[in-house]
């Protein structure tokens, strides 16, 4: 070996000269120096390495799990659903795959990162909107009351069409442009099912008349029954029958007598 040779540095590899810096730097400004950083890159790696296979062995356990829970969910006949505790949105989304695989609904409530969780249902005990919205709004779902509230709702929308409904028929009595409105949505109607041309025959026929009400006139023509119809229908050949007799009696009479 040369003196040439012997006289350069030796090379020490850029992982570690970047290592060595970034110590020197801690040490300068007071900070404690993290353990690892005096292990060599291969056991970094290693760590870190293991790290990541422990992960994933605890995600894979905890799937584990919540599909055994799913299983004694569904053999209890008590509970139509089951609240999960609140965890990381990483563990929501196995209960979330899981519940699918399983065909229950699951559903997430609550604020992120501090109390939000996953709430499962039976098949045959899916939520309704109402049912979603008050969990939604942290309020506990009581099946009584909201069935009680459905019908109150139902109910006022009954009245509010009622009240409209009679709005417009004490508009359209006192409106002389009544005829021309219904007449319109007459038109509108057979429109749609029958085209434009019959629309506006329908229309027509349908024009209502005051006197009637709102049933249009000619609808109310001949209201008689079969019997009637033939009766009325013989009455009028009598009568046509009679006719040309009295016709034959009064030129007889009106000829003069030799």
């Amino acid at each position: 070996m040369t003196s040439m040779e012997k006289a350069q540095p030796k090379q020490v590899p850029t992982d570690e000269k970047q290592r060595d810096l970034i110590k020197s730097k801690i040490l300068r400004e007071g900070h404690i120096v993290p353990r690892n950083i005096f292990r060599p890159l291969s056991e970094q790696r290693e760590a870190a390495k293991k790290a990541d296979e422990d992960h994933r062995n605890k995600l894979k356990h905890f799937k584990e799990k919540t599909a055994q829970v799913m299983e004694q969910f569904l053999k209890d006949a008590k509970n139509p659903s089951f609240n999960f505790k609140p965890v990381p949105k990483i563990y929501r989304a196995i209960i979330h795959d899981v519940a699918e695989t399983k065909r229950l609904p699951a559903y997430s409530f609550g604020e992120e990162d501090i109390d939000r969780h996953v709430v499962i249902f039976k098949p045959e005990h899916a939520p309704c909107e109402d049912h979603l919205a008050c969990l939604r709004r942290g309020e506990v779902w009581n099946p009584l009351k909201a069935e009680e509230q459905k019908a109150l709702r139902e109910q006022m929308e009954k009245d509010r069409e009622q009240a409209e409904w009679l709005q417009k028929l004490r508009k359209s009595k006192g409106d002389a442009g009544s005829s021309d409105c219904a007449s319109d949505k007459y038109k509108a109607k057979y429109e749609k099912y029958l085209g434009k041309e019959a629309g506006l025959e329908a229309a027509r026929i349908a024009q209502p008349n005051k006197q009637f009400g709102f049933v249009p006139s000619e609808n109310k023509k001949d209201a008689r029954t079969i019997e009637q119809v033939l009766a009325d229908n013989r009455a009028k050949r009598r009568r046509i029958e009679e006719v040309p007799a009295n016709d034959e009696e009064d030129r007889t009479e009106s000829l003069p007598q030799h």
